[in-house]
């Protein structure tokens, strides 16, 4: 009887890995003692440039590199371009012929936002000051870039205001792909005795800014009657909605644009500041008739327990192609620990909470995805994502997929216990797992093991029709193509 069973999990096994083929591109891009120290941002283009070549941007703090693939699955490294470290990154994007990112630095009491313009065969610093604005300590600043969808324009937004959160001033910039302006607008939206902050800033194709802003008026009472307020600012023009009805306190909101021009925001909220996270809300703007189509707010089912929604951070808002809208949520923390000898950090991605939004902005209902994912480091890491992937969401067939690293045992498990997994340090007990979202129906698949490959997936980079293309931990961190078959 023994035989027989170990039979059947080695056919079991054999018949998961059977579609799966790893191989490795050259050369390996990093020693895995320093890994943690940056981040990989792959670079999508415009359907219109005409490159065959795949390009991931390396940020590592105060340094950054390119890494291009080409077509026969050959990794060249750029040298190495210092940063001052006074300067942050804010976003990066490819053009036909350059590799155009951008970066803040705080001076004194001065906000600079720059432009850093490299052919994409040679990278240099060469930064180009697009925008600067005079943030005194007394005041509260806020500044953002965001990159329209294809790429041909940005925007940089600033904000002031006083201690109290009174309004001071809003200017609003928009540059075209190479750092031009188009235009700027001064605007003054009407926060009048309301606490308001700028939750998220999207960019259309065409240069129309969108800013979604959370503000309530109760804070005095401790009671919270919070509204979304969406700004609409194109050069000689201003608009300002609010949702028609208050929702407590907004925990976290997103701007998503839609496909067929419509604007999406979807976040958390809870009854009063501190408390747990109550439920999501969805909004729909209609931006041709100019008013919100939908506004609908739903609890998290009975069955979620307390610690199903602690920790609990809206991570992104995905659109499937027909339509089908998802906020993705995940648990994310860093628990320290302090002793005699010193502090020690614990850094976890745990569930991912997903709600599922029809095509006109209705709520329809809420799921969990099981899993455990930590860190242990002497180094402080404030977010997991730094140290390897928490999750990865794509479409696929008409359908949303979630790629992430697991604990082997936890496939297909229905145990309420989640194992937990150390991706970097237990690769003979991971997985890379792909769980499929297709309307009610959701399946599991293996697509890596680490005991064979000896790997766990630090970032997804691109996805193709005959495979994936990631950045895997192993003894150093390498890119690889893993050609597979979704069930």
């Amino acid at each position: 009887m023994r035989k027989i069973y170990v039979l059947l999990s080695f056919i079991f096994c054999v018949f998961t890995l059977s579609s799966q083929t790893v191989r490795t591109l050259n050369p390996s891009i990093s020693k895995s003692l320093t890994f943690y120290n940056f981040k990989l941002y792959p670079l999508d283009k415009n359907p219109s440039i005409d490159d065959e070549n795949q390009y991931v941007f390396r940020n590592n703090f105060d340094e950054f590199l390119l890494y291009t693939i080409d077509k026969n699955g050959k990794v060249k490294t750029s040298p190495t371009v210092k940063v001052p470290k006074n300067h942050y990154w804010q976003g990066c994007y490819q053009t036909t012929d350059k590799i155009v990112s951008i970066y803040g630095s705080n001076d004194d009491e001065t906000v600079n936002c720059y432009i850093n313009v490299c052919d994409k065969n040679r990278m240099t610093w060469n930064p180009e000051l697009l925008a600067s604005f005079i943030c005194h300590k007394k005041d509260n600043c806020y500044s953002k870039v965001s990159v329209s969808p294809n790429q041909t324009h940005f925007c940089f937004v600033a904000l002031t205001a006083d201690k109290k959160s009174n309004f001071q001033g809003m200017n609003v910039m928009v540059f075209d792909a190479e750092g031009q302006k188009v235009w700027e607008n001064m605007v003054s939206p009407d926060f009048s005795n309301k606490t308001f902050n700028i939750s998220d800033v999207a960019i259309t194709d065409e240069g129309v800014v969108y800013i979604s802003t959370p503000a309530y008026s109760g804070e005095k009472k401790k009671i919270y009657d919070e509204k979304i307020y969406l700004l609409e600012i194109k050069e000689n023009d201003f608009k300002q909605v609010e949702s028609n009805q208050n929702i407590g306190y907004i925990s976290s909101a997103e701007i998503k644009l839609l496909k067929n021009g419509n604007v999406f925001i979807g976040g958390y909220y809870s009854e009063k500041k501190d408390d747990l996270l109550k439920g999501t809300f969805s909004l729909m703007y209609n931006t041709k008739e100019q008013y919100i189509s939908t506004f609908t707010q739903r609890e998290f089912p009975n069955y979620f327990s307390k610690n199903d929604v602690s920790s609990l951070n809206l991570d992104q808002i995905f659109e499937l192609s027909n339509g089908q809208i998802y906020v993705l949520g995940e648990q994310l923390m860093t628990i320290v620990y302090r002793s005699q000898s010193g502090s020690s950090y614990k850094s976890f991605a745990k569930n991912i909470v997903y709600t599922s939004i029809d095509n006109n902005g209705n709520i329809e209902n809420h799921e969990i995805i099981k899993k455990n994912q930590n860190f242990n480091s002497f180094i402080y890491i404030a977010d997991f994502r730094q140290i390897c992937l928490s999750y990865y969401a794509f479409e696929k067939d008409g359908a949303l997929c979630l790629l992430f690293n697991d604990h082997n045992s936890n496939i297909n498990s229905t145990k309420k216990t989640t194992p937990l997994i150390n991706p970097v340090r237990s690769k003979k007990k991971n997985i890379v797992r792909l769980v499929k979202i297709d309307g009610s129906n959701l399946s599991n698949q293996i697509i890596m093991d680490g005991k064979l490959f000896k790997k766990s997936m630090h970032t997804f980079l691109f996805n193709e029709d005959n495979g994936l293309i990631v950045a895997n931990l192993g003894k150093t961190v390498s890119i690889d193509k893993i050609s597979i078959t979704i069930k």
